[in-house]
C-alpha cells in the first residue's frame, strides 16, 4: 500500500500515478485520506515527517510494517530493501516470529546473568592461578 501525503492530491492524481507505475490496485494499492486532518493524524501515528521545498517534498523513503491489528512492528528505511530483513519484518508482524518481541524485556536480565557468571568464573580461574604461585616448592 502506498500512501500519498500530499494534501493537494486528488483521486485523478492517484489514478494517474497508478497508470504510470502499472499498479493494478489488487496486490498494491495507492490510498489517500478524505480529509487533510485525517492525513496528518495518520502521518503522526506512524511518525512520518516531511518538508516542502517549493513544489517538491523532502521525505524519507520508508516502509512501515503493521501487524494485523494495525500496531507498528517495524520500519524499513531506504529505497533498496534487504529481502531477508523485509521477510523477517513481515513474519514478526504476522506473529510467526515472536522471539525478539517476546523476550525483549528479558534481554537485560539474561545479559546481566552472563556478566555475573563470567565475572565469577574469571575470579575462580585467577584465584587458582594465584594459589599455585603462592605454594612453596
Amino acid at each position: 500500500m502506498t500512501l500519498t501525503f500530499d494534501p493537494k492530491d486528488s483521486l485523478e492524481n492517484i489514478k494517474k500515478f497508478q497508470r504510470e507505475y502499472k499498479i493494478d490496485g489488487k496486490g498494491w494499492k495507492v490510498i489517500m485520506t478524505k480529509a487533510k486532518e485525517d492525513l496528518f493524524k495518520l502521518l503522526d501515528a506512524i511518525d512520518f515527517r516531511f518538508m516542502t521545498a517549493g513544489n517538491d517534498y523532502i521525505h524519507p523513503n520508508l516502509i512501515v510494517i503493521l501487524s494485523p491489528n494495525l500496531q507498528i512492528k517495524s520500519y524499513l528505511h531506504g529505497v533498496n530493501y534487504d529481502y531477508l530483513e523485509l521477510l523477517n519484518a513481515l513474519k514478526i508482524a504476522k506473529g510467526e516470529i515472536a522471539l525478539p518481541e517476546g523476550f525483549r524485556s528479558y534481554l537485560f536480565i539474561i545479559g546481566m546473568v552472563g556478566v555475573v557468571a563470567t565475572t565469577v568464573y574469571l575470579m575462580y580461574i585467577l584465584n587458582r592461578i594465584f594459589q599455585r604461585r603462592k605454594k612453596p616448592a
